[in-house]
């Protein structure tokens, strides 16, 4: 009976951390590679070189199959109040397949100051 409570004790408490644990954030060893060519891949189709500081802000990111799907925020820079794009990017996780639509913010930095 002892033993049947324990086990009862220990299958509740995984039941209940199950989804605590399905809402932790993926680590992001697990993504490195493909964020960057996300960022590559933003900074390619924006009207900026090489040498124009932009941040990047990941406000989701999510383990979908074979890939990796991120939401990304780029700013001109750490002062800047606006987005200059908002991108939803697909990298593969199992190759260099990489698929974003890189969508410049009405509200953001003007494209026109960095051309």
């Amino acid at each position: 009976m002892q033993n049947r409570n324990a086990i009862i004790a220990i299958l509740t408490t995984a039941v209940l951390a199950g989804p605590a644990l399905a809402d932790a954030p993926l680590p992001q060893q697990h993504y490195a590679d493909e964020l960057q060519r996300c960022i590559a891949t933003i900074r390619a189709r924006l009207p900026v070189d090489d040498q124009t500081p932009l941040q990047h802000r990941v406000t989701r990111v999510s383990k979908e199959n074979i890939w990796y799907e991120f939401s990304i925020s780029t700013l001109l820079d750490d002062s800047a109040a606006n987005p200059l794009a908002e991108t939803e990017c697909r990298a593969w996780r199992f190759g260099d397949e990489t698929v974003a639509v890189v969508e410049p913010a009405p509200s953001g930095a003007s494209l026109a100051q960095l051309q």
